[in-house]
């Protein structure tokens, strides 16, 4: 196996939403530490010229991508992603295996050769390095993968899969643009005040505090060696048994019993929870506040935080379907707050802010390992990652689980159920290797049984309104490309 190492260069700018020669990073979007990687494997290849020029498109329209991580020239900024118009570096591999891993799991434990890495210090402001690495490898079955790595200073989730989609977009369609509702902006983000103490004691939770790098490597090391990778894939149907404790206009959606089916699960198995923390993508949130910029949907950062809340006190005699639903509604409520509440939003948001500000100013970052009793909560599932590139069909993998923190995904389309709404729901967390993790496995296989012998409920229907599936483009797929947004990181 040999890697061929060149490089993209990107085409002239043709964004009009962006302005002078730096793209300033708000306080609340700055994580310089960590990256959002891609793995899509494909049945058929991918060719190597279209989507290098796909790429070339896409960052004329997300200069971010091809641009370096520098320490801000803009007057209230600390920092900012200069716009250099730098080349990607681009690589390709021949790999003699007949699909990149064992299985099709979204998360796996190691993406290995097939996700090109980052420069060792691509965090650091005014280090040069890229912050956009891809990779494609052919397989000796035909088909590819393409690798994708980007730094988490460029954005969230939902900011690199709306980029994947618009390269895909470029790939099928090459002669296309961009504009309007489409283009990716840049700034500004939410005017958010610095924070008091009060707030601060509000907010306060582990997950923004400031850790030694050091301090964090060793935190994510030692989770992964004591704990056990746990993937739960749910069909629809079993997800109907789940969400069919929702009463009839019941506003609480599937992740939110999904969230409290996971915990009962583990309380269940003989662990304990006081309190969740929960990301929460805040694009759509209050649109006629002042503070909150019109062109907040369609903003190319991180627009996604996590709150704590505490959970209900466990009844002694409460079953696994009231324990799901009393957790699914305290979710809900903590979710709405948020939603119906601009001063508390921005007092939430100027905790985080404040401690994301000082941890990159000092070169620290966030460890987001919970401690016991903590629930945590990150899910794409009205994300479709599987971007499928005009070809017949798409899995995606990506990398990363951690104690106590629950990450939910759209699960890998099966044979006849390549939809979103028709596709199973992965689920992905650790547990303490030996008794804890079979007691868990043991907790969901009697769940399992137990639906086995019931009948099908007629679950009552989400809120589909409240927040929307997010698609993605594709010729065999839509061809309208998804409003921004979504649920979840």
């Amino acid at each position: 196996m040999t890697i061929t190492e060149s490089h993209i260069t990107p085409k002239p700018l043709a964004n009009p939403t962006v302005k002078g020669t730096e793209l300033p990073v708000a306080a609340i979007s700055t994580w310089p530490v960590g990256a959002v990687v891609s793995v899509l494997a494909f049945p058929t290849a991918l060719d190597s010229e279209r989507l290098q020029n796909a790429v070339a498109t896409a960052a004329s329209y997300w200069p971010s991508v091809a641009g370096r991580y520098v320490k801000a020239t803009t007057p209230g900024y600390d920092f900012a992603i200069a716009v250099t118009q730098s080349p990607i570096p681009y690589s390709t591999q021949t790999v003699d295996a007949e699909y990149p891993f064992a299985d099709k799991r979204v998360v796996q434990p190691d993406l290995g050769s097939y996700l090109p890495p980052l420069a060792p210090d691509f965090f650091v402001a005014g280090a040069d390095a890229p912050l956009l690495t891809v990779r494609l490898s052919t397989l000796s079955s035909g088909g590819s993968v393409l690798g994708i790595n980007g730094a988490h200073i460029l954005g969230d989730a939902k900011t690199f899969s709306r980029f994947i989609e618009d390269v895909s977009l470029f790939y099928n369609l090459p002669s296309v643009g961009l504009d309007g509702p489409d283009l990716p902006t840049f700034t500004p983000h939410v005017n958010i005040p610095h924070s008091t103490p009060g707030v601060r004691e509000q907010f306060e939770f582990f997950g923004v505090n400031p850790v030694p790098l050091d301090a964090m490597m060793k935190g994510y090391a030692e989770a992964e060696a004591q704990s056990e990778a746990i993937t739960v894939i749910l069909t629809q149907d079993e997800l109907k048994h789940i969400t069919a404790v929702r009463l009839p206009g019941e506003n609480v959606s599937d992740q939110d019993l999904l969230s409290g089916w996971w915990v009962s699960v583990l309380e269940r198995a003989g662990q304990q929870f006081t309190d969740m923390v929960y990301t929460v993508n805040y694009r759509g949130m209050h649109k006629d506040h002042p503070a909150f910029p019109p062109n907040l949907g369609t903003l190319a950062a991180n627009v996604a935080q996590m709150r704590k809340f505490a959970l209900p006190a466990k009844a002694a005699d409460a079953s696994s379907t009231k324990r799901t639903a009393a957790i699914a509604r305290v979710v809900r409520g903590a979710l709405n707050e948020l939603r119906n509440d601009a001063d508390l939003t921005l007092k939430w948001l100027s905790n985080a802010a404040d401690h994301l500000e000082e941890a990159a100013k000092t070169g620290q970052a966030q460890l987001l390992v919970p401690p016991p009793g903590v629930a945590m909560v990150n899910s794409n599932l009205r994300y479709d990652w599987a971007i499928k590139f005009g070809q017949p069909s798409a899995n995606y993998h990506t990398s990363t689980s951690l104690p106590r923190f629950l990450r939910v995904f759209q699960a890998n389309p099966r044979e006849g159920a390549d939809q979103p709404g028709e596709r199973d729901v992965e689920l992905v967390f650790r547990v303490e290797w030996g008794g804890a993790a079979e007691a868990v496995k043991q907790v969901i296989a009697e769940d399992r049984k137990r639906w086995a012998t019931e009948p099908l409920p007629d679950a009552a229907g989400e809120d589909k309104a409240e927040e929307p599936k997010v698609t993605s483009y594709s010729f065999n797929n839509t061809v309208h490309q998804p409003a921004w947004g979504g649920y979840g990181n």
